[in-house]
């Protein structure tokens, strides 16, 4: 099933469209952050100390600079990811183990003292997360992103909304999470209730006022799937938000991994309200 945004972008759940390949080819710059490595491993904490900026890299990448540099073809974004809180389906998988999970829970809604599914919201640690976020922003100092985008789902708004506060940010349909057959990944219709809870959130890339969610039959993704959306963001950020040089989305464990895929970076999950940066070079094919 597949509705088109009005912004001339396709978003899709599983159809014959999600495996077309991106426009550009995307790669990873590494030895700028620590997450850049092949061997990195990442500790409990829930941010890495500047982010992940490597001391011998100085300071951070001068982007715009990079982009007068290059090449006819080529061009850089300096990704900065930042996963949602924890959500009440985080605590049910830390409450029964993740085969249970994944064998028999997952596809309930809850189990009679949290709610997980659908389009579970942020716990209170999770909200503590976001907040400690917003923090590391002030902390690290990173460039003020130019362009801020959302997943759809609740746990990521509300995210975004406790660590960018006031900030205009798109949401985006292919920035959602991973399906997998669980209730916490259906997200919730994009109606008047939802856009009055984040006011300053455009939704305008989804057939609002009637938008029922087109992943409700609980289908699944692949890992190809997954790339193939993180393709298409990638593809409208670098051809859309030309000027953009620094860019902020707030995702999911699994879409940031498919982020990963597309650029070359090493596997490995993000914490909950963790923040990961990426220098990402685009060259047309």
């Amino acid at each position: 099933m597949t509705h088109t945004e009005s912004d001339g972008t396709s978003t899709s759940c599983i159809d014959g469209s999600s495996s077309a390949k991106s426009k550009d080819q995307y790669s990873l710059v590494k030895g700028i952050f620590a997450q850049d490595e092949d061997d990195f491993l990442p500790t409990a904490d829930q941010i890495q100390p500047r982010l992940g900026l490597l001391d011998g890299a100085g300071q951070w990448p001068d982007v715009r600079a990079l982009n007068d540099a290059a090449p006819e073809g080529v061009s850089f974004k300096l990704i900065i990811a930042g996963r949602h809180g924890q959500g009440y389906h985080n605590v049910a998988i830390e409450k029964y183990s993740s085969e249970v999970w994944r064998n028999k829970l997952a596809v309930l809604e809850g189990d009679g003292e949290i709610k997980w599914g659908p389009d579970p919201l942020l716990t209170s640690v999770g909200l503590e997360q976001a907040k400690t976020a917003h923090e590391a922003w002030k902390k690290y100092t990173p460039p003020t992103p130019d362009v801020f985008f959302c997943s759809p789902h609740r746990r990521a708004l509300r995210t975004c909304a406790i660590t960018f506060p006031g900030q205009r940010v798109k949401v985006l349909e292919d920035i959602r999470e991973k399906l997998s057959g669980h209730t916490c990944d259906v997200r919730s219709p994009i109606d008047s209730t939802l856009t009055s809870e984040f006011p300053s959130f455009d939704f305008s890339s989804f057939a609002y006022p009637v938008d029922p969610d087109p992943c409700a039959d609980l289908r699944r993704e692949t890992d190809e799937d997954v790339a193939a959306r993180v393709g298409r963001v990638l593809d409208y950020v670098f051809d859309t938000e030309r000027d953009a040089q620094v860019v902020s989305i707030t995702a999911h464990a699994g879409w940031i991994r498919g982020l990963f895929d597309v650029t070359g970076r090493y596997r490995y999950q993000l914490n909950t309200g963790g923040i990961t940066p990426l220098l990402v070079r685009a060259e047309k094919v």
